[in-house]
């Protein structure tokens, strides 16, 4: 019965510490979307300035 108990016990530790490592994971890959996203912002309004500067240069 104790071995039981023992084993059962790891079992739950494991999958505590498996649970806590993906809670992890999933939050730096949106920690990553967020970044990619500020990145593609700034981006688009770099291009909208330089489609803007490149018309004015044309004129």
């Amino acid at each position: 019965m104790v071995g039981v108990i023992v084993t059962t016990s790891f079992i739950i530790e494991a999958n505590k510490k498996s649970v806590e490592d993906s809670l992890k994971k999933q939050d730096k890959q949106a920690r990553d979307r967020d970044y990619i996203a500020l990145i593609l912002t700034k981006a688009e309004a770099l291009n909208h300035e330089i489609i803007k500067s490149t018309q004015i240069y044309k004129k």
